[in-house]
């Protein structure tokens, strides 16, 4: 097992806040998590498939969900969301196809390092929020708006 595996989902939003999403998690932390959500024990799965891919797919819309429901409900944004596009590969290389676009345009970017604790068992995991060109702009007057409202 290579120590720099991934595996990601990658969930554009459009709409008033374009931004993308990355959620990235190492490969050995998938096949724990595959098992925890299988509820198979720990050390069944021991290979990307069907299953891992599942998982990854369902954490990231769950993880694009949660975000969509803050903007919307806190800021009137309207958004809309991409299905999870999931990737199996180096560290480098997931993360570069999802700064591809956008970070050749900006240097933003908000990174979330933290730990799923899932029945007892904590799993290293990272969420990144990219920002697309003028989307930080557009939040901060989302803010503004709201805060002269009340």
């Amino acid at each position: 097992d290579n120590p720099q595996e991934m595996s990601g989902a990658i969930v554009n939003f459009d709409g008033d806040v374009p931004l993308k999403m990355l959620f990235l998690i190492p490969q050995k932390n998938v096949f724990t998590l595959t098992d925890l959500f299988m509820r198979k024990p720990l050390g069944a799965t021991t290979e990307f498939n069907e299953f891992t891919e599942s998982v990854v797919q369902e954490v990231g819309n769950i993880l694009a969900s949660s975000i969509y429901n803050v903007m919307v409900a806190d800021f009137g944004a309207k958004e809309t969301l991409s299905s999870p596009v999931v990737m199996s590969d180096f560290a480098g290389t997931i993360f570069s196809m999802f700064v591809m676009e956008e970070g050749m345009m900006t240097d933003d970017l908000l990174l979330i390092e933290t730990r799923f604790k899932i029945s007892k068992v904590a799993l290293e995991c990272y969420l990144f929020l990219l920002p697309r060109i003028g989307s930080l702009e557009a939040m901060v007057e989302k803010v503004e708006k709201a805060e002269y409202a009340e």
